[in-house]
C-alpha cells in the first residue's frame, strides 16, 4: 500500500468515526469534517505526497478524537 493510500484510508476512517458519533459533543466537528474532506480530495490525486503537517494534523486528529471519547475504529498507526 502506498503512503498516499494509507493516508486516505486514515482520513476516511476518521472521518466516519466524527460522523458516526452524533450523540457525542464534539468541539468543532464541522470544520473537522471539513478539513478531512478537503484532505480526502487532496489525496486521491494521483501523485498526492502528504507534507509533514498533514500527517501530524491528523496524528492530532486522531488523539484529539479519542481525548472526547469519540468511539474509534481501528487505524494503522502513521508515527
Amino acid at each position: 500500500m502506498s503512503l498516499a493510500s494509507k493516508y486516505h484510508l486514515y482520513a476516511t476512517s476518521l472521518l466516519a468515526d466524527i460522523q458516526s458519533a452524533t450523540d457525542v459533543f464534539l468541539p468543532r466537528r464541522d470544520d473537522l469534517a471539513r478539513w478531512l474532506t478537503e484532505f480526502l480530495l487532496r489525496s486521491a490525486v494521483k501523485g498526492f505526497h502528504a507534507d509533514a503537517a498533514e500527517v501530524e494534523n491528523l496524528i492530532a486528529l486522531d488523539a484529539f478524537v479519542r481525548l472526547n471519547l469519540i468511539p474509534v475504529t481501528r487505524r494503522e498507526s502513521l508515527a
